[in-house]
């Protein structure tokens, strides 16, 4: 399920419980007629009002999650796919959490590619000494024959 249908159902969840209980209470609790049926109307644009502004909320949370973790999931794909490093944005309104998430993964690939760096450095001079040596061993080998 995506972060924003997660948020979609919770937004629906919590709208028709303020729906829900403005009825219940406007029609069972309040009867017709009673002197407090006036109030329903006013309750139903409050319910409204206060809706509105949760799903601002909650859109402007999931735009504060989901870009971030867009583009660090997009990092990661291009790491694994071309074994590089990108530099990932993250504004400081980002949840601190993530922010800790993108920078481990920022420290955690360049010493990846350190780790590789070195490990093809070994590799060349494990290479240059193996055919250096050999060229030292054959050199008197000839001589001796």
């Amino acid at each position: 399920m995506s972060l924003r249908a997660l948020f979609a159902l919770v937004f629906a969840v919590i709208m028709a419980t303020g729906y829900g209980s403005v009825c219940f209470y406007g029609d069972f609790v309040l009867p017709r007629g009673s002197g407090y049926s006036y109030m329903v109307q006013p309750a139903f644009i409050l319910v409204s009002i206060l809706l509105a502004v949760i799903g601002i909320l909650l859109f402007v949370v999931v735009r504060l999650i989901e870009q971030p973790l867009r583009k660090l999931t997009a990092s990661i794909e291009f790491f694994s796919e071309n074994s590089g490093n990108r530099i990932i944005p993250v504004s400081w309104i980002t949840p601190l959490e993530i922010r800790k998430l993108v920078k481990s993964f920022t420290t955690f690939s360049a010493s990846v590619l350190e780790s590789q760096k070195r490990s093809a450095e070994n590799a060349r001079v494990k290479t240059d000494f193996i055919s250096t040596a050999a060229h030292q061993l054959r050199t008197p080998l000839t001589g001796i024959r």
